[in-house]
């Protein structure tokens, strides 16, 4: 029977994901089962299967896809059916209620992947080069244009045939001034009344801020891959922005200062390496941050126009866009041998020739 689904072409990667809200069904596609993702897609936006096709075609032919296994296609999800249903629009009832647009229905079928904390499973090691690996991915990923907006312990998986990770739910890639997604790993800048009116543009750095607190809630609350009993930051899920924020700031000064995080569990402590280069994590983030905001006080202070504006204007918009990788090279994360190797590649094809970065 034709029901309309259009199959990926062999090799055809999708940017979606599903393993928490989608619907797990034995199927000939795959032994280990598919997950289905049903969105409500606002219609001026790019579909995630077109997002993913816009990566092939942008790293087609770049040196880096069979270069030390560092191809950016490999961290997304295979996309094994998708189709819209434009006749069932919400554009009718939406328009009483939130005048954002026209919405369709949007249907993804993929493999089952397993989520995050699977990692969990197999070692600290293996959870922080898990994170290694997606960092690069993303910032591959961003430096074509497909900016994943949306990290959160939801969109990051990992595949149980080889254990790799994987980012999806890109369908909030490229809004900058949309500010959404799971308020427990929303970056603290963008938790303020502003940045909620989206009046504070979302920028990569705010999603790397957003990969650490994802490893500190997978570090912190989950062991050989299953949440632990009585487990702590439970105060990131409750309640307003506000109080995710007061929540998150909390856990981050306990870490800072070494002290014993509440409820007291035994899965991760102050000596433990994942402790420490996420307190590193943190302290390198908060130190840039301190940096940028002395350069924009003194940038509205400076003269308009003045060589001393121009100069600081550019290291602003430096710490705000990709060059902001190069401070993550000063981690403990990217000391370890994969993280000198993530930063190689990070180094040779980020702000590359326009050939080599696909996007010029």
């Amino acid at each position: 029977m034709d029901n309309g689904m259009q199959p990926a072409g062999n090799g055809s990667e999708a940017v979606s994901c599903s393993f928490g809200h989608g619907l797990g069904i034995v199927s000939e596609a795959t032994d280990r089962g598919v997950a289905l993702k049903i969105l409500l897609r606002q219609v001026s936006r790019n579909r995630e299967v077109e997002l993913a096709q816009n990566a092939l075609e942008n790293l087609a032919g770049t040196g880096f896809l069979a270069h030390r296994g560092g191809d950016p296609l490999d961290y997304l999800p295979r996309n094994l059916a998708s189709h819209e249903y434009p006749d069932l629009s919400a554009d009718i009832i939406r328009k009483g209620v939130r005048p954002f647009g026209a919405r369709i229905p949007d249907l993804l079928v993929m493999p089952r992947y397993e989520p995050i904390q699977v990692l969990t499973k197999t070692g600290d090691e293996a959870l922080l080069n898990g994170f290694l690996a997606l960092i690069y991915g993303h910032a591959m990923l961003w430096s074509i244009g497909v900016e994943q907006r949306d990290i959160s312990a939801e969109s990051l998986i990992v595949d149980p045939e080889n254990g790799k990770p994987k980012l999806c739910d890109f369908d909030l890639s490229n809004y900058r001034n949309f500010n959404t997604g799971i308020l427990a790993f929303i970056a603290l800048e963008l938790l303020s009344t502003l940045a909620m009116e989206g009046r504070v543009p979302r920028l990569y750095r705010h999603e790397v801020e957003s990969f650490v607190a994802v490893l500190i809630w997978v570090a912190f609350r989950y062991r050989d891959g299953v949440l632990i009993s009585n487990p702590p930051l439970g105060d990131w899920i409750k309640g307003r922005y506000s109080e995710c924020r007061s929540g998150r700031e909390k856990t981050y000064q306990v870490i800072e200062r070494n002290l014993e995080l509440e409820p007291k569990q035994d899965r991760i402590s102050p000596e433990s390496k994942p402790w420490r280069i996420i307190r590193d994590a943190l302290g390198q983030m908060f130190k840039v941050d301190a940096l940028r905001t002395v350069q924009k006080f003194d940038f509205d202070d400076a003269d308009p126009g003045s060589e001393e504006a121009l100069k600081l204007q550019e290291k602003i918009e430096e710490i705000d866009g990709l060059g902001y990788i190069d401070t993550l090279f000063a981690w403990q994360l990217f000391k370890s041998a994969q993280g000198r190797e993530v930063a190689s590649l990070l180094q040779t094809y980020i702000g590359g020739p326009p050939t080599q970065a696909g996007m010029a």
